[in-house]
């Protein structure tokens, strides 16, 4: 790996899902300031999993293996990075009114509220066996600053790896309306998205548009996919197709990739 790109990743799609942003349209009305993510704890089908499976899945569970699934097939070796600002947010919740009001905890719904529980059902739903790391924000800082935390430590996952690629997943639930004033302080939307880093570039020319890290190490979660969306429309449907239909060909090169690449420099 040469030292440019042990200073750079470059980002080779993504996908995301939110509640009322269903069409490559929505997204990037939403990302202009035109559209709203609906405050709902609607989530994914997930019709690609068994019934049996998907029956007691969270939000946030299913938004994330939804989102991971839209940014598939990529490298077998490619490791996953996990960030959430909440977690299981609303089992977490459920286990504690479990805990003051029958001073018990049952096995079953204990599992399922872990920090690592999403990305640990993605594994097993979509066959990933290449592990995951969970990285928990920061007490008591910004969010802005403990997103940019997750990023770094994708791009350490990537430079150490040497996999070429690795899958960066930031995802969060409603909050449960019994906190009330605590959610009223923060960005209360329900939405999920995947990023596939590579530290190789999209383009033969990533130096005419790309854009530093530097200029977003301070963006929220919510900042960074907007930016995606808002300065290029990278829509992950239209990616899909690109990939589908160029697959068999002897020149594989896909035209939307090559024109929107996203360049992030380390810093």
């Amino acid at each position: 790996m040469s030292e440019d790109c042990l200073n750079s990743l470059y980002i080779k799609k993504f996908s995301a899902w939110a509640p009322a942003l269903e069409t490559d349209e929505d997204w990037k009305q939403w990302a202009l300031g035109k559209r709203c993510i609906e405050c709902s704890t609607r989530s994914p089908a997930l019709e690609f999993t068994a019934p049996l499976f998907r029956r007691r899945l969270s939000q946030l569970s299913r938004m994330t293996i939804q989102v991971i699934h839209d940014c598939m097939p990529f490298s077998d070796n490619a490791k996953t990075i996990f960030f959430s600002y909440w977690g299981e947010i609303n089992a977490q919740f459920k286990i504690n009114k479990m805990v003051i009001t029958e001073n018990n905890v049952m096995p079953a719904p204990f599992s399922l509220s872990v920090f690592n529980a999403a990305p640990a059902l993605a594994s097993i739903a979509l066959g990933l066996r290449a592990g995951y790391t969970t990285v928990y924000p920061p007490v008591n800082v910004p969010q802005n600053v403990s997103f940019n935390t997750g990023l770094q430590t994708a791009a350490a996952a990537l430079i150490a790896g040497g996999a070429g690629e690795v899958l960066f997943v930031y995802a969060d639930e409603l909050f449960p309306s019994e906190y009330g004033a605590l959610a009223a302080k923060i960005v209360n939307e329900p939405f999920a998205f995947a990023v596939l880093f590579s530290d190789k570039p999209v383009s033969d020319k990533p130096e005419k548009n790309s854009v530093p890290l530097s200029k977003i190490s301070k963006a929220s979660a919510r900042d960074f996919i907007a930016s995606l969306y808002s300065q290029w429309g990278l829509i992950p449907r239209r990616l899909r197709r690109f990939e589908s239909g160029l697959a068999n060909k002897k020149m594989v090169v896909n035209p939307a990739i090559d024109k929107f690449p996203y360049r992030t420099n380390l810093v």
